[in-house]
């Protein structure tokens, strides 16, 4: 059985670990997922301090509303990003023609899976960390609690996860990174339509159903 040690020591990881933060794109995607939390935050205490009384309990609600805001933009941006860092990983080495030579290392292909995938959720997690300073503005306001901090990040990465994996998935079934990308990010769409279709939607269905009887 694999270890986690011997994860963290796959040569896969740490090449695109070692490749990833190379040139300015990442830094640049890392400035913008902060510049719109930013402006998540600017907005939300902009419309709070206009149209409520800076009272202790609405400052309590307005924290709390505040970190659902940042944790729901997160998570969007986390489905936007996840595919897009996943969609392409053996596509490229298609493209590129160096896909044979890996399959020809001592690798498994579990092994060259798993390295691609942690290296995008590394990145996923480097830029939830670069997030924690806005995150923590909610506790300066009251009704949030570290736990909540701490199951909202957890949340967010297990989607990250799941949606590397879809990104991943495409990229192995398909040939050119364009194709790969296109369907990944269908399945992602269609995934998380489905998935506010059953939280949100059907259940008001259902009620009003219930009312009409």
């Amino acid at each position: 059985m694999t270890s986690w040690t011997e994860h963290l020591e796959n040569p896969v990881l740490i090449k695109e670990l070692r490749s990833r933060m190379r040139g300015a794109k990442p830094y640049w995607i890392m400035l913008g997922y902060i510049g719109i939390l930013v402006l998540i935050f600017w907005i939300s205490y902009g419309s709070w301090r206009t149209n409520t009384e800076a009272t202790a309990s609405n400052m309590g609600k307005f924290g709390e509303t505040l970190f659902a805001s940042l944790t729901i933009t997160q998570l969007i941006l986390c489905f936007m990003l996840a595919p897009a860092l996943t969609s392409g990983a053996i596509t490229i080495e298609r493209e590129q023609r160096t896909f044979d030579l890996l399959l020809i290392t001592l690798l498994r292909p579990g092994e060259i899976f798993v390295g691609k995938l942690l290296s995008a959720l590394s990145y996923l997690a480097l830029l939830l960390v670069s997030s924690l300073p806005l995150m923590a503005l909610s506790f300066l306001f009251g009704g949030v609690s570290p736990m909540d901090l701490a199951i909202s990040f957890l949340v967010i990465l297990c989607s990250g996860l799941f949606f590397g994996i879809v990104g991943l998935g495409a990229s192995c079934m398909f040939p050119r990174t364009a194709a790969a990308t296109a369907v990944a990010y269908g399945a992602t769409l269609l995934i998380a339509g489905a998935t506010v279709f059953a939280d949100v939607i059907l259940p008001k269905f259902y009620f009003l159903n219930f009312l009409k009887k």
